[in-house]
């Protein structure tokens, strides 16, 4: 509906400075129903920030769809081509930098 996008516009435009940010990653248009959704992908451990939350609210309180999509990593390929059994969601842990003889601690 075009009242919702001028909506959207008109908020944006109002208040650019708070407003710029947190819109979901997807915008997502069905030409034969004429409608518009929204969508915020999130991969594990990923949460909402307060700028998505808002925007999620307010389309919501326009009447356009908005929802959001949680990734499971299960079965994923990394850019190698890889297949991933068990993907991790935490970041393995470095070794430790020793530092060279004579080098000076930063």
């Amino acid at each position: 509906e075009p009242s919702q996008l001028a909506l959207i516009l008109e908020r944006m435009i109002k208040d650019h400075r708070t407003y710029r940010s947190g819109l979901p990653d997807l915008t997502c248009w069905n030409p034969t129903t004429q409608e518009l959704k929204f969508v915020e992908v999130k991969g594990p451990g990923d949460k909402l920030s307060y700028k998505q939350i808002l925007w999620i609210r307010f389309f919501m309180s326009i009447g356009v769809t908005a929802e959001v999509c949680h990734v499971d990593p299960t079965g994923s390929v990394h850019s190698t081509g890889m297949k991933v059994k068990n993907a991790r969601t935490t970041p393995k842990k470095s070794a430790q930098h020793t530092p060279k003889k004579g080098a000076k601690n930063k």
